[in-house]
């Protein structure tokens, strides 16, 4: 049976989190620049079980104010605005000023863009093209799979070209190992 339960935790009038009681992987972000978004909706059944699929979808900003950086979590989706080296994927403007994706973890940009590709279709994008360049092209509709930390895959979809503000949305699918 599928838990649609959430608990809506304010702690910002800007600041709303979405969280699955049941997931244990269910946790506040140790810091959260203002106005982030996450919306963690449990779409593979009650409770984390190998292989069950979360989807999410996330509002990256461009915080300026901590340089214009912000880190991404596959595992969790938290979006925070430190964390080098330690999170999945980065998204900052280069030093061209150019707003860009780069990745610490196994990654592969799809030339298809039919978003219903699965777990094994990223697995296997991830073995056999993987890439280690930075995504400029900001595209709607560009999918992006990559590993987590946790041993995981993820499905990203740009649902749209950054606004004025910087920020990125993004659809995520993440399949626990």
């Amino acid at each position: 049976m599928a838990s649609l339960s959430r608990i809506e935790v304010e702690t910002d009038p800007v600041l709303r989190l979405y969280l699955d009681p049941l997931h244990p992987r269910t946790r506040l972000p140790r810091q959260c620049p203002q106005r982030h978004r996450v919306q963690h909706q449990d779409s593979g059944g009650a409770g984390a079980t190998s292989g069950a699929a979360f989807t999410r979808r996330l509002k990256v900003p461009l915080n300026k104010n901590q340089g214009g950086y912000a880190s991404i979590y596959l595992v969790t989706g938290e979006i925070t605005a430190s964390g080098a080296g330690a999170d999945d994927i980065y998204y900052q403007k280069n030093d061209s000023g150019q707003l860009e994706l780069r990745f610490n973890t196994a990654t592969a940009i799809l030339a298809d863009r039919n978003s219903s590709i699965g777990k094994e279709e990223c697995t296997q994008a991830i073995a056999t093209s993987p890439t280690a360049e930075p995504l400029r092209r900001l595209a709607k509709g560009t999918l992006i799979c990559a590993t987590g930390r946790d041993g995981g895959v993820a499905l990203l979809q740009i649902l749209e070209q950054p606004d004025q503000s910087g920020t990125l949305p993004l659809m995520e699918t993440y399949w626990a190992p």
